[in-house]
């Protein structure tokens, strides 16, 4: 499988899809961690359903601040996932179609939503617990060490699965009309 994806057309590497896929990882942690500090309140959607309906919502929720979260986060994962791509395309001597960048952003989005499940739910959130992840009132809830909700949130519905389809189909676009049209580029193409 590793020479299919390094040599054939489809083009995508493995090395820099782990390489990368953990830099992405990390923004991506960065980014819930530091929500979750600034206020578990607004990861409420994320909690098991059973914590979800143990407590009340605070009235005065931010409204925009998960929005603006929620959009930079994806401004700045794409990016990452865009220069991932135009940096594979430089490595294979500037031969990558379209099916090889949507192929490495799915890859890229795989390995994200695995590190969501392992370190961020099941190590950060069921395991260790942290205190600025625990909602008031809902400390000792046994639905904080659920492993399972998390696992089936990520992999057993549809919507990760489909999102990652759509979003790599977007990134794969998005990469291969600024390596078409050598936008952003600081670097001649190669010849």
């Amino acid at each position: 499988m590793r020479s299919i994806l390094q040599e054939g057309n489809i083009g995508a590497s493995l090395g820099r899809v782990v390489r990368d896929g953990l830099l992405l990882s990390v923004v991506f942690s960065a980014i819930i961690v530091g929500t979750a500090l600034i206020d578990p309140w607004i990861m409420l959607e994320n909690y098991p359903p059973a914590i979800r309906e143990s407590v009340t919502p605070p009235d005065d929720l931010p409204m925009v601040l998960p929005v603006v979260i929620g959009v930079g986060m994806i401004v700045v994962l794409v990016w990452l996932m865009v220069r991932s791509i135009v940096a594979l395309e430089r490595e294979r001597g500037g031969h990558l179609a379209f099916g090889g960048a949507a192929l490495h952003a799915w890859l890229l989005f795989q390995v994200v939503n695995l590190w969501d499940v392992v370190i961020l739910d099941w190590l950060l959130f069921v395991t260790i617990q942290p205190t600025a992840f625990i909602l008031p009132g809902t400390g000792g809830h046994p639905a904080y060490d659920d492993y399972l909700f998390h696992l089936k949130e990520s992999y057993a519905h549809p919507v990760p699965w489909i999102g990652g389809l759509v979003g790599s189909l977007i990134v794969g676009g998005i990469a291969t009309l600024v390596i078409r049209h050598r936008l952003f580029c600081t670097t001649p193409p190669p010849k």
